[in-house]
């Protein structure tokens, strides 16, 4: 099986690169893990390729799209994200200039204390986004490109880091919310800030051991361990489906592989995912697709039969996907978190590889 090199900004790691299913760390292909995804594989190409085609005929000249968060770094870096993971590189392909678009446009919203965001709304999401899309594509650009990565992604790591650091009330440390001073954390935020962290570090980038663990503490500070269930802030008792699969997920990524916790938050999400209001919300299924594929097993079986069953039954005839709910009213954040949904057994990007060094 084909493999590429990808050369990051600090260090040289293995990337899969092949069209299929690439190996994981571990030596398991998504088939032996109880799920074959060549059964499907035939019929969703076509559907993921529309779905692609119309993110790339959306996006503007200086890469971002139309729509109230169309502008946004994190949408932008978002969308590049689904080109990468169905395996499409920014040196060569049909979409290369796609990827360029995203890429030069966060790059140039960088701010002078490394934030990768313009103005303040939805300031870390956007920041953690961008810093995993372009953490991810790094190794894969040309020279000019990556010299600009080079410097602008250890500076955006070491706003996640900052910002971590930053005072926090009791309960909330080692968190993130929307700004860099903020003295609380939430579970939506923190995931995406934990997954860029994880993504440089999988580069080579010098992220520390108790950034990481002071993450995981505060994600299981947001665990109901009685029932799997996982809560928007650490001081409720509120858990819903898609904090659930954002912990499980995180949790997976750090290395708690199997535990029984997760496992129950596992039994939570298949139970919930066949209610109508959470079987189509993207941003759900985002997360637990891939907290599933890490999970493996019977998990990743029964939630990947009824993802591939029904989601791209709801796929619109311009290739889109869009769900009348909140931000999901958005076309592109919908069908970009689809579109990485579907694609995680291809395997194209690190941050879906297992880890056991993390």
């Amino acid at each position: 099986m084909n493999q590429r090199t990808r050369r990051n900004f600090l260090s040289t790691v293995a990337g899969a690169t092949s069209a299929g299913l690439a190996p994981n760390l571990l030596g398991q292909t998504a088939a032996e893990q109880g799920f074959d995804f060549l059964d499907y594989q035939p019929t969703l190409e076509p559907i993921v390729e529309r779905g692609l085609l119309f993110l790339a005929r959306q996006q503007r000249a200086n890469g971002t799209y139309a729509g109230k968060y169309g502008e946004e770094t994190g949408m932008v870096g978002l969308s590049g994200m689904a080109f990468l993971a169905k395996g499409y590189l920014p040196d060569s392909g049909p979409y290369r200039f796609v990827l360029h678009r995203c890429i030069d446009y966060i790059l140039g919203s960088a701010r002078e204390d490394g934030i990768l965001a313009y103005g303040g709304r939805h300031m870390f999401y956007n920041h953690a986004l961008s810093t995993l899309f372009l953490s991810e594509v790094s190794g894969m650009v040309d020279a000019p490109r990556q010299a600009k990565i080079s410097r602008v992604l250890p500076h955006a790591i070491r706003a996640l880091l900052d910002a971590q650091a930053a005072p926090k009330a009791i309960g909330h440390e080692g968190g993130w919310r929307y700004t860099p001073n903020s003295s609380v954390g939430d579970l939506s935020v923190t995931g995406w800030c934990l997954m860029a962290l994880r993504s440089a570090r999988q580069g080579g980038a010098p992220v520390p051991d108790e950034s990481i663990a002071s993450a995981v503490e505060f994600i299981r500070k947001s665990a109901d361990s009685s029932t799997g269930g996982f809560s928007y802030l650490p001081t409720s008792t509120n858990s819903t489906p898609s904090m659930t699969a954002v912990g499980l997920l995180c949790l997976e990524l750090t290395g708690s592989h199997g535990e029984e916790l997760l496992q129950r938050s596992a039994d939570q999400i298949l139970l919930k995912i066949r209610e109508p209001r959470y079987a189509v919300d993207p941003y759900l299924n985002y997360y637990a697709a891939q907290g599933m594929f890490q999970l493996g097993g019977r998990y990743w079986e029964e939630y990947a039969n009824f993802l591939y069953a029904n989601h791209p039954r709801s796929q619109r005839p311009d290739g889109s996907w869009l769900f009348k709910d909140k931000l999901t009213n958005d076309p592109i954040y919908s069908t970009s978190l689809v579109l990485l949904a579907l694609t995680v057994p291809y395997r194209q990007l690190p941050i879906y590889q297992r880890d056991e060094q993390v």
